[in-house]
C-alpha cells in the first residue's frame, strides 16, 4: 500500500478512535466504520507482528497490553493518558543522562523526587540549585570523557611509535637506556627504583628521585611485567593502561578512575632471592 494511503488512513483512524471531526464532510456508517479498525488495526498489526518477532513471549505480551491499555485511554482518561506520553518522554532524557554518564538512574526514585517537587514538597533541592548540580555533573562527565579519549589516543599512537614493544597485556615498553648483563628480576625480587609516574598529558602524580625499595609483587600488574623485563642500571619507559595498572578505582585523590598511567624508571639494583629445592 503506497505510504500516502498509509497516511489518510493514519489520519482517519485517529478521527475515529480520538473523536476528533474530519477536516471532509464525509461519513460512514458503523458498518463502515468497524471495518477501516478491522483494516488499519491489521495493517499496523502486522508491523508490529514483525517488530515482536524473535522476542521473548512474556515480554511480547506486555509490549502487546501497552498498546492496548494507551488505546483503550484515549478518550476515557486524557489526563492520565498525557501523563503516560510524558513519562515516555522524560525516559528517553534520563536515557540521555545514562548513556552520557555511564551509570543507571532509578525510575523509581526519580518518580519520587519528581512527586515531591510537583506537589510542592521538598526533595533536597531548589530548582536553581538541582540546575547547578546537574550543569556540574554534566561538566564533569563531559570532562572525563575527554581524558578517557585522550587516553586511547594516546596509546594508540605510544604503540605505534618506533621502539615501543607492546605486550599481550596491553603494556607499552620502551628501553631508554640499556642495562648491565642479561640477568632481569624475578618475581620474588627486591628493587631499587628511581621513578617518576606521570598521566599522558605530562602531569606527574608520584616520583621517587632518591631511590626507593619495592618488591616486585607489590607492584600494580603493568609495572610488575615491566620490572621483570628490566635489567640492572637501565632506564625504562612504561606506558600502562587502566586494566593492569590503577583499574576502573584509580587511587582516591591522586589517580583518577580507568587513568593510563607512564612510569620512566630506573633499575637502580635488584636482588634476586636465593631459590630453594
Amino acid at each position: 500500500m503506497k505510504k500516502s494511503l498509509l497516511l489518510s488512513f493514519a489520519i482517519l483512524m485517529g478521527a475515529l478512535i480520538v473523536g476528533v471531526p474530519s477536516a471532509s464532510a464525509f461519513e460512514l456508517n458503523r458498518q463502515e466504520a468497524d471495518s477501516v479498525c478491522a483494516a488499519m488495526g491489521t495493517i499496523w498489526g502486522s508491523q508490529i507482528k514483525k517488530k515482536i518477532a524473535g522476542e521473548d513471549p512474556e515480554k511480547a505480551k506486555e509490549y502487546l497490553r501497552g498498546i492496548e491499555d494507551a488505546l483503550k485511554l484515549i478518550g476515557n482518561n486524557d489526563a492520565y493518558l498525557e501523563g503516560l506520553k510524558q513519562a515516555v518522554l522524560i525516559d528517553s532524557r534520563i536515557g540521555q543522562v545514562e548513556k552520557m554518564g555511564g551509570f543507571d538512574v532509578s525510575r523509581e526514585r526519580f518518580a519520587y523526587y519528581l512527586l515531591r517537587a510537583s506537589e510542592g514538597k521538598r526533595s533536597g533541592y531548589s530548582p536553581s540549585t538541582a540546575e547547578d548540580f546537574m550543569n556540574g555533573l554534566m561538566t564533569r562527565i563531559a570532562a572525563e570523557t575527554q581524558r578517557l579519549e585522550a587516553d586511547k589516543r594516546y596509546l594508540a599512537s605510544e604503540a605505534a611509535r618506533k621502539g615501543v614493544e607492546k605486550m599481550s597485556s596491553g603494556l607499552l615498553f620502551e628501553v631508554l637506556e640499556e642495562g648491565e648483563g642479561d640477568e632481569t628480576p624475578g618475581s620474588e625480587a627486591k628493587l631499587l627504583i628511581r621513578y617518576t609516574g606521570a598521566f599522558v598529558d605530562g602531569k606527574v602524580f608520584n616520583e621517587a628521585g632518591e631511590g626507593k625499595v619495592f618488591s616486585v609483587s607489590e607492584l600494580i600488574p603493568g609495572f610488575r611485567e615491566g620490572a621483570m623485563k628490566m635489567k640492572r642500571k637501565g632506564r625504562y619507559r612504561l606506558v600502562i593502561p587502566a586494566e593492569i595498572g590503577y583499574g576502573s578505582a584509580g587511587v582516591m585523590g591522586v589517580i583518577p578512575p580507568d587513568a593510563a598511567t607512564v612510569f620512566t624508571v630506573e633499575l637502580l639494583d635488584f636482588n634476586n632471592p636465593p631459590k630453594t629445592n
